[in-house]
């Protein structure tokens, strides 16, 4: 199995965990081309040279994710704990999706 179609098991298998979502390979390819774009994605910190921890507004919730900048891909997704402070921008998107 190639890198990529390993990580790309690993985030579906962790989503399904984690969230209780199974996301599609091309629902992978939008979280990640949102994260390249910033769009409705804040950076929250870096793990290391390669990975980063992004929160993402996607389908009415906020994810957190970590995103491997060599293969553009997310690795996996992390669970929102009581404690996880949310970004001003997750707050504002969550506020409007839940006004509508």
């Amino acid at each position: 199995m190639k890198k990529i179609k390993a990580i790309q098991l690993h985030f579906k298998r962790r989503s399904k965990e984690r969230v209780g979502k199974s996301y599609s390979k091309k629902e992978q390819k939008q979280i990640a081309a949102r994260i390249r774009g910033c769009q409705n994605a804040s950076f929250i910190r870096r793990h290391s040279n390669t990975r980063s921890e992004w929160q993402i507004f996607w389908d009415g919730e906020v994810l957190r994710v970590i995103y491997d900048k060599p293969h553009h891909t997310c690795v996996t997704v992390l669970p929102i704990l009581p404690h996880t402070k949310l970004s001003p921008l997750m707050e504002k998107l969550l506020q409007e999706h839940n006004h509508e």
